[in-house]
């Protein structure tokens, strides 16, 4: 737990700060709107928000959380992603505000209402723009610059509010200045992205969108439950009670959700170590599930009690005189957030586990309790029935996601936290009853450390906790890449499985990767236009997040639609996979590790078992160590025999973007040249384990049809003429030509004695001049007659 603390911390505490430091100048600003407007005009002001803000998260749909996602794994076709978002929320922006304008209309508002209320929700169509453009900053981890966007949207929205104000447009002022803040913004991440991410097609795929939205829905869900658990009870009020009142709770939850900014960042930090760990240590997720919950704890019940103890002298403070009524409500509606705090946090807890679905249902469960009790109660007790219902129903949120939850936090030592933490409280709230006729600032001054004290001498404060929690800041601040390095950490791999005419395998193949032991990969599947039930098999897994289904318009043929698939991968290393074939489970995981190991290596390969078509199963090890080969060791085995299987090799992207496609007039040969392509400028790399499954076959297949048709012989003609004329990245020295002159001989030869067989005398007497030609510089003719005779007579 020691060593992973650091990271916790690190992530808590420093990952957010700077969305935190403006949403602290955002809610100081509140506060001064709120003293601005009165409690009337700030009542409208928060109404107004909250229609648009219930109907906001229709535009999204949790298509932010997908671009995020799809964008940082850079999955194929993440280039045009942002492209399409924007279209389609810019056509559910347009339908979330007419929802939000005829439930206006429905309620009864009056007609300067509605056009206040139609200005604040243009601003959906401004998101709409805003969040997948910074959708791309925040996947690739830029928070900085993400805040600095923002930060300059918020100066926007301050200098622009004053300046309304003064001219006298108060309520209509402060939502132009909202605008304009989303604008200003949108300007700001359009020009980092232009200097930071220059991959981004603008290229729209409406047949895509359906998929889009089919994977994001969970996450808008979540959204939307989320947003309507903290407005539901303000619109309801509103229904029944004076603006005035709206005024005054909206101005007590205002306070309330300006402290959960804290416990906010926090738990959005803390969600990335959590994924990883639940991945690579589950077994110390219960300390750290121990070590969070004590703190949001110990930090939300502290705030509960000194704001319960003055509301009255924060709420004057804060919002003036006439705001004095909202102390009442705040000193009940404060205890809220110690159950915000833990549900926010148990809510991560199951998005790490893939239970999002599960945290939505039990979310839209605490909406309708909270929508029934508050038209039962609220009509008749305002809004003290409101804090109450959103107290109890948020309490019952916090019970449905513990009872879920219970065996992960099991070895959670819950029990024994609370009882200190109450002990703690109770000397609080005895001193602050001793300190009441004290001035509240020396009373909260005084309370805050007694209650250090308390923390620290209960030891809920670790002195190693504090002494890790140091050393994380003192990390930050001398290494500011560190964010950076998790990415190298786990690079993205794209795999590619071309297929044609061959679903009876295809399945096997596809569930082979989606097992891999290593998550970080992207599957491209190129159906080189397939005639059998692949098209069938395919439509099963459109809507797997990993897997991207692409079709030619027409058989391109072998080597092309290899080309095909390394231009839709994304990922640092690439894999090929034939359809037929398939890799063991932890074939991503040793390849990466091995890659990371040796920087320098261009590809690896390895050992793989032999499947026959009666089922035998023969391993292959070509070498009985693993290594790492320069040109000069391993370019002369490679040109005098292909050793490698195709299923088992995984390239450096940057080879393929440096060295060129495969040659598509190799019909043949076009991996075992493009392997010596590699070789010859990169040290290769051999794993001596197998790691994937080569199915041999008998009878008809492309290599028997090859070796029919005399394919081979054009193939290395052809790539004999490309060295020749130089037109290859790579040049053979004598003794290098003379070993692959040597591999093309035993080649064609093997390749005679096969159509020999078939009774193909021409074909058989083609592979032996064409073999005996590829040595004619080298040996004289009388020898390689005598060769000739030699070999048909040993075979």
């Amino acid at each position: 737990m020691k060593s992973i603390l650091p990271t916790v911390a690190r992530n808590s505490f420093f990952e957010a700060f700077g969305k935190l430091g403006i949403k602290l100048i955002s809610f100081i600003f509140t506060i001064l709107i709120v003293r601005w407007l009165g409690n009337e005009d700030y009542g409208r002001y928060t109404l107004i928000w909250s229609y648009v803000v219930f109907f906001s998260l229709l535009s999204d749909a949790g298509l932010s959380m997908y671009a995020i996602r799809e964008i940082a794994k850079r999955t194929v076709g993440s280039q045009y992603i942002v492209s399409n978002v924007i279209a389609l929320r810019s056509i559910l922006a347009l339908v979330a505000i007419s929802l939000t304008l005829f439930t206006v209309w429905l309620a009864g508002h009056s007609g300067q209402f509605l056009v206040q209320v139609l200005l604040a929700s243009s601003v959906l169509l401004l998101y709409a723009i805003h969040d997948p453009l910074d959708s791309v900053l925040q996947a690739e981890e830029r928070f900085d610059l993400s805040a600095l966007a923002i930060g300059a949207g918020l100066i926007v929205f301050i200098v622009a509010g004053l300046v309304f104000l003064v001219l006298g447009w108060r309520i209509t002022g402060f939502i132009v200045a909202r605008l304009l803040n989303v604008v200003m913004s949108i300007i700001v991440v359009w020009l980092l992205l232009a200097n930071y991410r220059t991959d981004l097609r603008w290229k729209l795929t409406p047949a895509s969108w359906p998929g889009f939205l089919q994977t994001s829905l969970p996450f808008g869900f979540i959204k939307i439950w989320l947003s309507w658990t903290s407005r539901i009870d303000l619109i309801i009020l509103g229904w029944y009670w004076s603006e005035q009142i709206v005024g005054w709770y909206g101005a007590a939850y205002a306070l309330i959700l300006g402290i959960t900014i804290l416990s906010n960042s926090i738990n959005t930090a803390l969600y990335p170590t959590l994924s990883r760990q639940y991945v690579q240590a589950p077994l110390l997720l219960p300390k750290i599930y121990n070590f969070t919950l004590k703190y949001l704890l110990a930090f939300s019940l502290f705030s509960a009690v000194i704001i319960s103890f003055f509301a009255k002298q924060l709420t004057e403070l804060l919002f003036g005189p006439e705001f004095a009524p909202a102390a009442s409500i705040l000193s009940i509606l404060i205890w809220i957030l110690p159950l915000i705090c833990i549900s926010e946090f148990l809510r991560y807890v199951m998005f790490v586990k893939n239970q999002e679905k599960t945290a939505a249902k039990m979310l839209l469960f605490r909406v309708a309790l909270s929508v029934s009790l508050s038209l039962i109660f609220v009509p008749r007790y305002g809004f003290f029935a409101a804090a109450v219902v959103t107290l109890a129903t948020e309490g019952g949120l916090v019970l449905l996601y513990y009872s879920h939850l219970n065996a992960e936090l099991k070895l959670v030592n819950l029990g024994n936290i609370t009882l200190r933490l109450v002990i703690a409280i109770v000397v609080l709230i005895s001193w602050l009853n001793l300190q009441a006729a004290a001035p509240f600032l020396w009373a909260i001054v005084s309370g805050s450390l007694i209650y250090i004290v308390m923390l620290w001498s209960l030891r809920i404060i670790e002195p190693y906790e504090f002494e890790q929690i140091k050393s994380a800041l003192k990390s930050r601040n001398s290494s500011p890449e560190v964010t950076m390095r998790r990415e190298a950490s786990a690079p993205l791999v794209s795999v590619f499985i071309p297929t044609y005419n061959n679903a009876r395998y295809l399945t096997q193949a596809i569930t082979s990767v989606l097992s891999q032991t290593y998550h970080n990969f992207e599957l491209i599947i190129v159906d080189d236009g397939s005639t059998d039930e692949t098209e069938t098999i395919l439509k099963s897994y459109q809507y797997q997040p990993k897997i991207t289904v692409h079709r030619n318009p027409h058989n391109l043929g072998m080597a092309a639609n290899w080309n095909v698939g390394i231009s839709l991968c994304q990922g640092e290393l690439i894999a090929k996979l034939d359809a037929d074939d398939y890799y063991e489970p932890h074939f991503l995981e040793t390849v990466v590790s091995f890659f990371q190991k040796h920087q320098t290596v261009g590809m690896v390969f390895s050992g793989l078992n032999l499947i026959y078509p009666d089922g035998r199963c023969e391993p292959e090890l070509r070498f009985l160590h693993s290594w790492v080969k320069s040109r000069t060791t391993f370019l002369p085995i490679l040109l005098h025999s292909c050793v490698i299987r195709s299923p088992t090799v995984c390239v450096r992207r940057e080879c393929y973007q440096r060295l060129g496609p495969f040659i598509e007039e190799l019909r043949l040969h076009a991996d075992w040249e493009m392997w010596v392509r590699i070789a010859a400028n990169y040290p290769v790399g051999f794993i001596a384990h197998r790691l994937a499954n080569y199915r041999m076959s008998y009878g008809t297949n492309l290599t028997a049809q090859s070796i029919e048709s005399g394919w081979s012989i054009d193939d290395l003609r052809y790539w004999l003429d490309l060295l020749k004329k130089n037109k290859l990245p790579y040049c053979l020295n004598a003794d290098e030509d003379f070993k692959f002159r040597w591999g093309i001989y035993n080649l064609e030869m093997h390749f005679a004695g096969i159509v020999g067989y078939h009774k193909m005398s021409k074909m058989q007497q083609s592979y032996i001049d064409f073999a005996e030609e590829a040595l004619s510089t080298r040996i004289p003719k009388n020898v390689t007659t005598e060769m000739r005779h030699a070999y048909f007579n040993l075979h």
